[in-house]
């Protein structure tokens, strides 16, 4: 009994390790996202992005409703920033 015990402890301490990693990693590579945003050729880019962006949607779904997918992303992504500031 004493063994299934100490197997399941040692499977809780994984569980938490795993999880802590998980969790450091996030908030790692959330940081980096950020930083990233912020940077100088993220906004230069930005046309070309939003440009190919817009270029896939056309071919899948036709230019009308594609051109009307990317305004409404923009519009919430723009309503968004509005309401972080």
């Amino acid at each position: 009994m004493s063994s299934e015990a100490d197997y399941i402890k040692k499977l809780e301490s994984r569980t938490f390790e795993y999880w802590l990693e998980a969790v450091s990693t996030s908030a790692t590579t959330w940081l980096v996202v950020e930083d990233m945003e912020k940077s100088l050729s993220w906004r230069v880019t930005a046309p070309l992005r939003i440009g190919r962006t817009l270029q896939k949607k056309v071919s899948e779904i036709g230019l009308k409703q594609g051109m009307k997918k990317g305004v409404e992303r923009y519009q919430r992504k723009a309503l968004e920033k509005k309401r972080a500031k």
